[in-house]
């Protein structure tokens, strides 16, 4: 398995657990999707798979390492992004400002620019709207521009959080 979240419980602050007993196992090479009501703590497991939140209880693993306690950045540079639903987008900076800070984590500046590269081969509006601040472009363009920070990471796993949200019909 390339992750598998095994009988997690977790929650915000001292609260009550909103995940309790939570398994999830993840075959490398498949998209998987949550489905459930508002509340159901789709976000929850979300955030605790990417570190924003410490599980209370269970086990996390990517490829058979333990991921789980680790603080985010070591989870992302371990290969697991997190496209939250509100997308977290730098919104005065520019699309390629937004681009770069996603690569932070690279230190090769030529990979991070062939990785930017390959992003505006995928997403060729954003290319032409590099120079663009990322608060005046669309519900649609913008979560391009959050794919696309997530997706220059190359990463093993991608965790999409109400991708569709703020979209137009």
């Amino acid at each position: 398995m390339l992750l598998e979240v095994k009988d997690v419980s977790a929650g915000y602050g001292s609260g009550p657990d909103f995940l309790n007993g939570v398994s999830v196992a993840i075959e490398r090479g498949k998209a998987y999707c949550i489905i459930g009501p508002n509340g159901a703590g789709k976000s929850t497991l979300l955030k605790t798979i990417c570190g924003l939140l410490r599980p209370r209880g269970g086990t996390i693993e990517l490829a058979g390492q333990r991921i789980d306690g680790l603080r985010p950045d070591q989870i992302l540079t371990r290969g697991v992004c997190f496209v939250p639903q509100d997308r977290s987008l730098f919104p005065d900076m520019t699309v390629l400002e937004n681009l770069q800070m996603g690569g932070y984590t690279l230190r090769d500046r030529k990979q991070l620019a062939d990785r930017i590269a390959a992003v505006f081969a995928m997403f060729p509006i954003l290319a032409e709207r590099r120079s663009q601040r990322a608060r005046t472009m669309s519900g649609g363009q913008q979560q391009m521009l959050a794919m696309g920070r997530a997706l220059l990471l190359d990463p093993e796993v991608i965790l999409l959080d109400e991708p569709s949200v703020g979209l137009a019909p």
